[in-house]
């Protein structure tokens, strides 16, 4: 819940059920940094969480690291890809690996299925 392509959310947004006071004034900012000396570039990220009251987010909470497993054409990028494998093991699963309509990728649907929807692999 939230929309976290804002920079600021308040942590009553993100979690409905609790009450509003206080959690309404307790703001979270999200950041997304690459990791400069990541190999290949542009594979690992930080996504630094900043919580607090108001506009005072001083408490960092929740922080923490992605790696890409997969090229914005959907092929693998390895070592990475073979990883995650290794390590979800046989879960089923797919993965959003790229808009197909040339928009903001809303032409998808969530599934499962061999075919996938616009946009979704399976995993295999």
């Amino acid at each position: 819940h939230g929309d976290l392509s804002k920079y600021a959310v308040d942590f009553a947004q993100m979690i409905p059920f609790l009450p509003e006071f206080p959690f309404k004034y307790i703001q979270g900012q999200f950041d997304m940094e690459a990791f400069a000396d990541s190999s290949p570039k542009g594979s690992h990220f930080y996504r630094r969480c900043k919580w607090g009251p108001g506009s005072c987010s001083c408490l960092e909470f929740g922080n923490y690291e992605l790696v890409k497993v997969l090229n914005g054409d959907g092929s693998p990028l390895e070592p990475y890809y073979s990883e995650f494998l290794e390590y979800m093991g046989d879960v089923p699963m797919f993965v959003w690996s790229g808009f197909t309509n040339g928009t903001n990728g809303t032409s998808g649907t969530n599934s499962s299925s061999s075919t996938g929807g616009a946009g979704f692999q399976p995993v295999t």
